[in-house]
């Protein structure tokens, strides 16, 4: 699936060596594309497209397509953390949540939460919510993910902040742990009440979802409560429950 493409500029933002820099890729939204950059993969684009995409290249550089080849995503790991440009710490929050490693880049993603830039914020809890869905595979195990930092981000004021946050902690809290409704319960139970009103029922559903859990109603309950318009029934139930 291919959807609207932008250009990513690293270079010498996090102090590397222009020389071992300037691999030519056009990435954007393309999955398989970003996916090989984040792997370290070749990547090959047109000759025409020289979007700059700072991945140290290696011994093995080609550059006869005009581009290099670059092996080396732990690049895309220094940019996320000491990039002094937010659209390319957020641009490689992105990228990283391609890579097949998923558990190795939970730690990154978890500290990008706590980035500055609302955008950056944005695209690594996008990338941990994506985490969050993976399903078991004989192949690889589900990440685990730490759920302080996103009960944390309900209490921000950035729209983007509660709203990725109560997303992650809907999948999180899915399996009913105990010791993390707890905690939600004890922590959060005013920007949950305060996202379960929000007027649009998809936005409002995860804070609803949770805390439907939180007073041991059933996922299915508490949907058919919100479809019939008494999304307070699931509210008060949440709040009798403490």
């Amino acid at each position: 699936m291919k959807r609207r493409r932008q250009s990513v500029h690293f270079l010498d933002h996090v102090g590397l060596e222009s020389e071992r820099c300037g691999a030519l890729a056009e990435i954007g939204d393309d999955l398989a594309l970003a996916t090989a950059v984040a792997n370290g993969d070749a990547v090959r684009a047109p000759a025409s497209q020289t979007f700059q995409i700072g991945i140290i290249g290696d011994a093995a550089e080609d550059d006869s397509q005009g581009h290099a080849l670059c092996h080396d995503p732990a690049t895309l790991r220094r940019v996320l953390r000491e990039s002094s440009a937010a659209d390319q710490r957020a641009l490689s929050a992105q990228v990283l949540g391609y890579v097949v490693d998923k558990q190795a880049m939970v730690a990154d993603l978890v500290g990008a939460m706590s980035d500055p830039s609302e955008t950056v914020r944005n695209s690594a809890m996008r990338a941990l919510v994506v985490f969050t869905r993976m399903a078991p595979a004989a192949t690889q195990a589900v990440p685990r993910i730490p759920y302080d930092p996103f009960i944390g981000l309900l209490h921000s004021l950035v729209w983007t902040d509660r709203n990725k946050s109560s997303l992650a902690l809907m999948e999180l809290s899915e399996g009913r742990d105990p010791e993390l409704l707890a905690k939600l319960r004890n922590e959060a139970m005013q920007p949950l009440v305060d996202m379960a009103r929000w007027k649009n029922d998809g936005q409002a559903m995860p804070g609803l979802l949770i805390l439907g859990r939180i007073a041991g109603w059933s996922d299915d309950a508490t949907r058919a409560a919100s479809g019939n318009g008494q999304r307070e029934d699931v509210i008060r139930a949440a709040l009798d429950a403490r």
